[in-house]
């Protein structure tokens, strides 16, 4: 991933969390919202709870519900 926010993780998360908060619009891409969400759980060494939390919404939002709630007990353990 490139961009100037690459290294930003806070707002890695912003982006990924403003991408899958539109869940119903058309066009919304769940694809980049889920690269960027895993890149700030990497950034995080998969240790903040406020960014694990962001990844399973976006997985949510994906319909992947195992795999959303896998990461939200990550998030709350």
């Amino acid at each position: 991933m490139l961009g100037p926010y690459r290294e930003d993780a806070q707002m890695l998360m912003r982006l990924a969390y403003g991408i899958a908060d539109s869940i119903g619009v058309e066009g919304a891409d769940l694809d980049l919202a889920l690269d960027i969400a895993e890149r700030a759980v990497a950034l995080r060494l998969g240790q903040d709870s406020q960014t694990l939390a962001t990844l399973a919404m976006v997985r949510l939002a994906r319909e992947e519900y195992d795999e959303a709630v896998e990461v939200m007990q990550r998030a709350v353990d």
